[in-house]
């Protein structure tokens, strides 16, 4: 079983490979005015380290497809929910450290959309 600390790392990791799913027309959306707060408040977080923070206070994310009707939205209980439905390989590649795209790709596809779409 894996724990929600753990689901949140492993998404996380994924979370910083997101530049991969551009390629399928997709665009991670949140609202900027509470992550320019966060930024302003912790001037040393990474894009991604303050987009989890958004989602532990309770605000979701999203991903907008501009090329088709895959938009989506999560908050942290879709991590905690989908992280663990995430094929082994894949979970055990990014715990492990020794990961590549797919991994992640298939990581953040799982979590948002359920299943993996594109790719």
């Amino acid at each position: 079983m894996i724990s929600k600390k753990q689901s949140e790392q492993i998404f996380f990791e994924a979370l910083c490979s997101f530049n991969y799913l551009r390629n399928y027309g997709l665009e991670l959306a949140y609202n900027f005015e509470d992550y320019q707060t966060v930024r302003k408040n912790c001037p040393d977080l990474s894009f991604e380290e303050v987009l989890m923070h958004l989602l532990r206070r309770g605000d979701s994310i999203r991903v907008l497809d501009f090329e088709g009707d895959y938009n989506s939205q999560i908050q942290m209980q879709d991590i905690w929910d989908k992280v663990p439905t995430t094929d082994l390989r894949h979970l055990a590649a990014i715990a492990e450290g020794n990961y590549d795209a797919d991994d992640c790709d298939t990581v953040l596809q799982t979590v948002f959309f359920g299943e993996v779409i594109f790719g």
